[in-house]
């Protein structure tokens, strides 16, 4: 966790939270938002349901998107409103606001559909 916390630009997305099970799901539970793993996640996590965990999610993982939905299966959507958006030459940060928890993003300018 020390090395994810500098390595990388920006930084990566930590957020205390505890793994829940929902209907044979396992969920990353934190005081702002729920993210229900996938199935093969959930098949990892399972036997540490009920503990503490400090999650994290790397800026390049995280899309935009205006359709609120993903990009594929696995995405995992969440309502989000845009704080920043930083154009940063061939990279635009953005950092989004999850019920009161910012989140920072990353996205190439040159996919933007990947994003938009």
């Amino acid at each position: 966790m020390f090395v994810a916390g500098f390595i990388g630009e920006p930084p990566m997305n930590f957020f205390e939270a505890s793994l829940k099970s929902s209907d044979g799901r396992v969920v990353i539970e934190t005081s702002s938002f729920k993210l229900e793993l996938p199935q093969d996640l959930s098949n990892l996590l399972q036997p540490h349901v009920g503990r503490e965990v400090v999650a994290g999610i790397r800026p390049g993982e995280l899309r935009i998107s205006k359709y609120g939905r993903g990009f594929s299966k696995r995405d995992i959507v969440l309502e989000a409103k845009t704080v920043v958006n930083e154009p940063m030459g061939d990279r635009q940060y953005v950092i989004v606001d999850i019920n009161g928890t910012n989140m920072k993003g990353v996205a190439d300018i040159r996919e933007p559909n990947k994003y938009w």
